[in-house]
């Protein structure tokens, strides 16, 4: 969060000679930060001993002075070396994916910026007009019950699952036909 950022510079710098490293990572747009949590980091962006952004277009964003010493670092999936068929076809099996269905898969944190309720609403459309497909949600956080309490609104049952945080996301995402991220930013 960027507010704890600033607040955690603070705190490292507090310990002295002994300070573990802080490593900075801009997620979000400059320009959609409130504009308090853009002066605290304005003012204790110097702490930093590194700095990274998700994505060129969150670096170009930055202030010049911020955006110079920012490196950008992809997130993302090795596509390199994919995990093969079988491998595939276990996680389809084990996910309760039948043959001839659309599997869906999201990997997003349970927060409101993700936009579950979009993605919820738009899997309730396809499930009622009887389409082969099911959805699948990898990630965790604290709309976990307002999320799951949507989906049973919803009626999508087992056709819209929570997988929680996982550690084979990489496996998942292979078994995927489509990935999906509903996020309003």
């Amino acid at each position: 969060l960027p507010y704890t950022a600033g607040l955690g510079r603070v705190a490292a710098w507090s310990l002295g000679s002994g300070r573990p490293r802080v490593v900075h990572t801009q997620h979000n747009m400059w320009s959609r930060t409130e504009p308090t949590t853009r002066a605290l980091s304005r003012v204790t962006w110097w702490m930093d001993d590194a700095d990274l952004a998700v994505a060129e277009s969150v670096r170009d964003d930055l202030p010049p002075r911020l955006a110079r010493r920012t490196e950008v670092l992809l997130h993302g999936v090795d596509l390199r070396s994919p995990p093969g068929e079988e491998v595939r076809t276990a996680m389809r099996g084990s996910l309760g994916v039948e043959g001839g269905e659309v599997l869906v898969v999201t990997v997003a944190n349970l927060r409101r910026e993700k936009a579950y309720e979009v993605l919820l609403e738009a899997a309730r459309v396809l499930v009622s007009e009887g389409l082969p497909v099911r959805f699948v949600a990898v990630g965790h956080g604290p709309l976990e019950g307002e999320v799951r309490a949507l989906q049973r609104q919803l009626g999508l049952g087992d056709r819209f699952a929570f997988l929680g945080l996982r550690t084979d996301v990489t496996t998942i995402l292979a078994a995927a036909d489509v990935f999906v991220l509903a996020s309003h930013h």
